[in-house]
């Protein structure tokens, strides 16, 4: 299901409202909230058409001179494909996309339909391609906390420290009890990063999770507030 682009616009600017926030009227265009800037492009996810791969899905950046702004300002770009059925969003590396604008009629990047069906609410899905990039996908309840954390969930070092990451979240073993009376009441009203703050100021001190990275203690978060809704 694909939504007109001034629907796709309004559903953005909805879920965003607050007090503080601001959107330009072209696409790309300039959200702002606070102190923080940065590009958006926001466009319905399309099948690729591959005939023998019809689970691709993609999002194609037209030559533009929009995209020309961008490319010779300083904040960063982020490329939203949307997919109204599964309402969920995919975002691509806003660190490496720069460089590929306006190289030819058609810059395109990739997803996969399977993934976006599979997108759990209240959790950030990493998903790799085969050149090397990833994308993130995530249901559109979460896109707030998607722009305050997209700069780690995109860390280049993150492939590195992946299995890290993933053994620090199998042994927590802290008194799950005692956190859980603490963050569960935020996570209940999905502050999240609210959520990942308070944990990692309480355990700062704690030798085996003191030098925690606040992307370990995301991850550890997220995956109590998957429990919280599954």
């Amino acid at each position: 299901m694909k939504l007109p682009k001034k629907q796709l616009k309004n559903l953005f600017e909805t879920l965003v409202s607050d007090s503080v926030t601001k959107c330009g009227k072209e696409n790309p265009f300039i959200f702002q909230r606070e102190s923080f800037k940065c590009y958006v492009f926001i466009k319905n996810i399309s099948p690729a058409y591959y005939v023998n791969y019809p689970d691709n899905s993609r999002v194609q950046l037209p030559t533009s001179d929009r995209f020309k702004e961008v490319i010779n300002s300083n904040l960063d770009f982020l490329i939203l494909g949307y997919d109204g059925e599964n309402k969920v969003f995919a975002s691509w590396n806003p660190f490496l996309i720069k460089d590929r604008l306006n190289e030819k009629r058609n810059v395109s990047v990739y997803s996969r339909f399977s993934w976006q069906r599979e997108v759990p609410k209240g959790k950030f899905i990493h998903r790799h391609l085969g050149n090397q990039e990833k994308v993130i996908l995530f249901k559109q309840a979460f896109l707030n906390e998607f722009f305050e954390c997209y700069s780690t969930l995109f860390d280049s070092t993150e492939s590195n420290t992946h299995n890290d990451v993933n053994k620090a979240v199998e042994e927590f073993d802290f008194d799950v009890k005692t956190v859980r009376s603490i963050i569960d009441p935020l996570l209940k009203e999905h502050k999240v990063l609210q959520a990942v703050s308070v944990l990692q100021g309480m355990l700062k001190n704690e030798p085996k999770y003191g030098k925690l990275s606040f992307n370990e203690y995301f991850k550890i978060v997220n995956e109590i507030y998957t429990d919280l809704y599954s």
